[in-house]
């Protein structure tokens, strides 16, 4: 925001003076700050290099606003690491239809329904 000042400040009363702000758009980040966000820091050379300090990213997700965040390094975490080494499945599960299904509220079959009708049409 910039200030604007006009008048005689040094009335006494200050009866002449008018103030103004005016709001200035500008990008949420410039090109520079896109350039200078913290990458993260490493260590070692080559096949031995290793992420030891997260840095920031920005991540973007179809239909919604970029976020700025802090990588998260799930190779530190024993939780995290221990998913992360599962193998994948061999064969992917189908789904089944919505007459197959037991859900348990009137919610989630509709939600079911609603979801395997979506499947139809984008499949047709």
């Amino acid at each position: 925001a910039s200030y604007n000042f006009s008048g005689s400040r040094f009335s006494p009363v200050m009866g002449h003076v008018n103030a103004a702000v005016d709001y200035i758009e500008r990008p949420l980040m410039t090109p520079d700050e896109i350039l200078r966000i913290k990458p993260p820091m490493k260590a070692g050379d080559g096949d031995s290099e290793r992420i030891v300090a997260p840095g920031h990213m920005l991540i973007f997700v179809s239909g919604h606003f970029p976020i700025l965040g802090t990588q998260i390094l799930y190779f530190a975490d024993p939780e995290l690491a221990a998913r992360a080494a599962l193998p994948p499945p061999s064969q992917a599960q189908p789904l089944k239809p919505s007459s197959e299904t037991s859900s348990d509220s009137p919610m989630e079959r509709a939600f079911e329904e609603e979801f395997m009708k979506m499947q139809h049409s984008n499949w047709s």
